[in-house]
């Protein structure tokens, strides 16, 4: 059974952005082109806050997740029968081919919302190739990942290419046996929010990870910045003059959800606050001195990855590193009698084959702000 996955996202209890109102109004925070309902730049800025809070909590859920085509919602209903009636059955090919398509939505979101994905430039690797990324920087060392993907390790240019070593991120989806029987919910789309979970989080885990080894000069890179007066005009600055400084072009700049705070307060009149929910759900909230800030407080507690006071300021991806990935999200096993932490359950297994690495260590600078 296929499914298109080009829109369709799993439905959810949360309210869809559209349907959002104003704190203690009967107004609507969006109108119908997904622009948000303000008069001046102060009433972006209460709104802007009372999205994101909405999306962290789950009282509201991404548009994509939430407004699905009449026929995705059915056909996701009749996957779920036949995952249930598989599980039931124990027939592996079956729960297979749900699985997949359930992987090829997954896929979707890590390309849609993913920080490793949207900062890092993706190679393309054919069949008997090893991931390569060109380099044309003067860059002589870069740091990836070792075969289990676990350590961070350095890479020296040869010839201006990067080789980068491949490794698995496994991902295993558990379901309770007792927990299936008691439960009426569609378990076809709470999987797919847990898969999402998995994989989102351990790439961008993976990046992060990538970009922390980065820092300091016995890397090449930039030296740790402390901050101890909140985030700033001033503070932004000092972290964008690294790269600019280095020649190399800042672009994004990536901040923890305890410092969206400062952008409502008199750092707000300084900053483009983005007002269209389309973008506001993806993390996005705004441009200030050339770079688009990006923050993970639109993610629920389970997909945050960032600690609290972090911030980075980051290139583009074409100074900044690349990764490979072999053929998305696939399918590896379906365990009819699997046990785990002492209670039975069925469950599947999928894997993804990636390479990842920050070619320029000049090309992402890190901040902590402790004030």
């Amino acid at each position: 059974m296929n499914i298109n996955t080009n829109r369709g996202y799993a439905a959810s209890a949360g309210l869809h952005p559209s349907e959002l109102k104003r704190s203690g109004s009967t107004e609507y925070l969006f109108n119908g082109k997904g622009e948000m309902n303000a008069s001046s730049k102060a009433d972006v800025a209460v709104g802007q806050k009372e999205f994101l809070s909405a999306l962290a909590s789950g009282h509201a859920i991404p548009s994509t997740q939430k407004q699905v085509p009449a026929e995705v919602k059915e056909q996701f209903n009749k996957l779920n029968k036949v995952l249930c009636a598989a599980l039931n059955t124990n027939k592996g090919e079956d729960v297979k081919q749900v699985v997949a398509s359930m992987a090829n939505l997954v896929y979707e979101y890590a390309n849609r919302d993913g920080f490793m994905r949207k900062f890092l430039k993706q190679v393309t690797v054919e069949q008997g190739q090893i991931p390569m990324l060109s380099s044309d920087t003067k860059t002589i060392q870069g740091y990836t990942y070792d075969a289990g993907g676990v350590n961070v390790v350095p890479v020296v240019v040869r010839d201006k290419k990067f080789f980068m070593q491949e490794f698995q991120i496994i991902v295993k989806t558990f379901l309770d046996i007792v927990e299936y029987h008691q439960s009426n919910t569609n378990f076809f789309e709470s999987k797919l929010a847990e898969m999402k979970e998995q994989v989102m989080v351990q790439e961008d885990l993976r990046w992060k990870a990538l970009a922390d080894a980065t820092i300091g000069s016995t890397t090449n890179g930039h030296d740790l910045q402390l901050f101890t007066s909140g985030l700033s005009a001033s503070v932004i600055g000092t972290m964008r003059a690294l790269l600019d400084n280095s020649k190399v072009p800042p672009q994004y700049m990536l901040i923890a959800a305890n410092l969206i705070k400062d952008f409502y307060g008199p750092l707000g009149q300084t900053i483009d606050l983005f007002h269209y929910y389309q973008v506001l759900e993806t993390g996005m909230i705004g441009s200030i001195a050339g770079l688009t800030v990006i923050t993970d407080a639109t993610r629920v507690t389970a997909q945050k990855v960032l600690n609290a006071g972090e911030m980075y300021v980051i290139s583009n991806p074409e100074f900044h590193g690349g990764y490979s990935d072999r053929a998305g999200l696939e399918v590896l096993e379906y365990n009819p009698a699997l046990t785990e932490t002492g209670k039975t359950g069925k469950g599947w297994t999928c894997f993804e084959i990636l390479s990842m690495i920050i070619s320029n260590p000049r090309s992402v600078a890190k901040g902590l702000i402790t004030g």
